[in-house]
């Protein structure tokens, strides 16, 4: 959940995300250009991990 919080996923009911001494979506915007897998991640069995 707090990595979705970070990525701004989910939005914060309450409370504050502070990363490197600045809240985020205050002080600090949330990444506009990020790549994340959150969950397991699905792999196709037939190709290389390079591929993959």
């Amino acid at each position: 959940m707090l990595m979705k919080c970070i990525c701004g996923i989910v939005p914060l009911t309450s409370g504050k995300i502070t990363v490197n001494g600045k809240v985020v979506g205050k002080d600090a915007d949330v990444p506009q250009n990020i790549g994340v897998i959150i969950e397991t991640p699905g792999f196709l069995p037939n190709y290389s991990a390079y591929n993959n």
